[in-house]
């Protein structure tokens, strides 16, 4: 069952940080695509660019592609943390100046998506920014920079770029087996 209650697992490596920040940056403009190929009112995540990394067909929402080889250290990553048989969604998401994402819960994906947990690690969050987990604004957003975070999936959640670049966060769920 997912935690109730967001918190910080581990603080990334330096090489860790390094490297995985270095990858996203190699990535060309042309793989980054909306996350969902059907734009609907009621998603949440209509702003921001998305690489997929693993995306299950489920009953919810269409296949998307998927572009491992593109990352690879973070899927390194990811599966140090996750068994690859039990990796759910996977993807990196680039919320461009000025791009938010709505206040949501995904809750509903507990049950339609046999979530166990959902990670989330949060690069250089700029300091003009909003993150707001677990039905609040962090103050103090520096606790969950560069961090793998254990998110709760039923509380509220929203993004606000509030700066003049790029901010990526990196999102991976783990799945009962």
């Amino acid at each position: 069952m997912p935690t109730n209650h967001t918190y910080k697992i581990r603080d990334l490596s330096c090489q860790e940080k390094t490297q995985l920040k270095q990858e996203i940056s190699s990535i060309d403009d042309k793989f980054w695509i909306k996350h969902f190929k059907i734009p609907h009112r009621l998603l949440s995540l209509r702003d921001g660019e998305t690489i997929h990394i693993n995306w299950p067909a489920d009953n919810i929402f269409q296949q998307m592609p998927e572009r491992p080889e593109l990352v690879p250290e973070i899927l390194d990553l990811i599966n140090n943390i996750i068994p690859p048989n039990q990796l759910g969604r996977a993807y990196i998401h680039r919320l461009k100046p000025g791009d938010c994402i709505e206040k949501h819960s995904d809750q509903i994906h507990v049950k339609n998506l046999n979530i166990q947990d959902r990670y989330h690690i949060y690069f250089d969050i700029p300091e003009s920014s909003v993150l707001y987990v677990d039905d609040s604004v962090i103050e103090n957003k520096k606790q969950f920079e560069n961090s793998i975070v254990n998110f709760a999936l039923s509380r509220m959640h929203y993004y606000k770029n509030y700066s003049d670049q790029n901010w990526y966060f990196l999102v991976f769920d783990k799945i009962n087996q």
